[in-house]
């Protein structure tokens, strides 16, 4: 026998539209996770060691991961529904060197962004502040701050080049 649950009773001005968005920014989070997770485990191998850059890509999955607990929490508290879906894996797990590994780090950031602003988009034309604010108070402008900084990580690697350059460098991320 099946019991049959109410729907939610805080429930008020959740678009399904927008519950459905917030929902895909939890798949992508835990998405961005798993590929800066590959990243610091592949800087972690001892024929890469390169511990700085797997530093910095661990702390990153983790914010990323942090991100996705937020929106779920937000879900349930705006009386949504949680639906999980399959997690892609990530395009690669060999990243060649630091430059590609941050260029393709800026496009996952990018991405994100998108999927963000694409949903305060939806929150204003359906009149949810809650969630708009939500969205400018946690995210926006932490997203444009990652996306400053991972820009001027490449530029910083382009400029120091390979070998004593990048150890150095992975050295200032290590701090």
């Amino acid at each position: 026998m099946s019991i049959k649950m109410p729907g939610s009773r805080s429930r008020h001005n959740y678009h399904p539209e927008n519950e459905g968005l917030v929902n895909k920014q939890i798949n992508m989070e835990f998405h961005a996770y798993y590929v800066y997770r590959s990243m610091a485990s592949f800087f972690s191998r001892d024929d890469v060691a390169l511990p700085g850059f797997a530093k910095y890509f661990k702390e990153e999955a983790e914010g990323e991961k942090t991100h996705a607990d937020k929106f779920i929490e937000y879900q349930s508290q705006r009386g949504g529904r949680v639906v999980y879906k399959t997690i892609d894996k990530p395009q690669r797990d060999d990243w060649d060197s630091p430059l590609h590994a941050m260029e393709c780090a800026l496009e996952l950031e990018k991405q994100v962004y998108q999927s963000l602003l694409d949903m305060h988009a939806s929150a204003e034309l359906h009149n949810d502040h809650h969630l708009a604010d939500f969205l400018e108070d946690y995210f926006l402008r932490h997203q444009v701050e990652t996306l400053d900084l991972v820009a001027r990580y490449i530029t910083k690697i382009k400029r120091v080049g390979d070998g004593l350059g990048i150890y150095m460098f992975d050295k200032e991320l290590q701090c």
